[in-house]
């Protein structure tokens, strides 16, 4: 008797082991098939909200200049990337929604200037951060905003940096390695032709 006590409870615990490995088995592939279709269906909204992206070319060449992914952990200093300029969705959507579509120039600027910030995370070499940042303070200089508008606009973004812990500790590690470093605009090219300068650096390769 007491044999067949036995023998029901495992039996009953083995049924148990089994639906709840299944069951964890399909959650599993659920949370693949969500990830793995979240990029697209948010590729098609950048489409069908922003469809300038897709049909001017200086953006198709800021598609060119995404920046590599660095090692850290993507979720804690980028969360999801699922627009083609290779910078934070939430960054993204704070730059379309401060730019008229008529500010194309300022737009690309603001992207570019977000993909030199966003290219200095995980870099340990001072003058490589340094670099970046004097183009990613040229790229500023290239945005074209109402003096309010553009401080609330660098306030914003500044913010969006730091809005994680982890952000915040990754931001206060690069100013560490600036610090005593002197940020000036690089545009990569000579000519005294702010215009020309703007040109220039907003087709650059990072």
């Amino acid at each position: 008797m007491i044999e067949d006590k036995i023998k029901t409870r495992n039996s009953t615990y083995l049924r148990l082991v089994v639906i709840s490995t299944f069951i964890i088995g399909i959650l599993a592939l659920l949370a693949w098939i969500i990830d793995m279709a979240y990029p697209r269906a948010q590729s098609d909204r950048w489409k069908s909200e922003y469809p300038r992206l897709y049909t001017n070319a200086g953006y198709q060449k800021l598609e060119q200049t995404a920046p590599h992914k660095a090692n850290f952990s993507e979720d804690e200093l980028t969360s999801k990337i699922t627009n083609q300029f290779g910078i934070r969705d939430d960054i993204l959507n704070l730059i379309l929604n401060t730019f008229p579509e008529s500010e194309t120039q300022s737009t690309i600027a603001a992207i570019k200037m977000a993909q030199y910030f966003q290219a200095q995370i995980g870099v340990n070499d001072p003058d490589k951060v340094n670099f970046l940042a004097n183009k990613a303070a040229a790229a500023l200089s290239c945005v074209n905003l109402p003096m309010l508008k553009e401080h609330q606009f660098i306030k914003d973004f500044d913010m969006l940096l730091r809005n994680t812990p982890a952000r915040l500790a990754e931001e206060e590690r690069i100013e560490h390695l600036l610090n005593g470093r002197i940020i000036s605009n690089d545009y990569g090219i000579n000519t005294s032709s702010h215009t020309e300068r703007c040109n220039h650096l907003l087709g650059e390769p990072l």
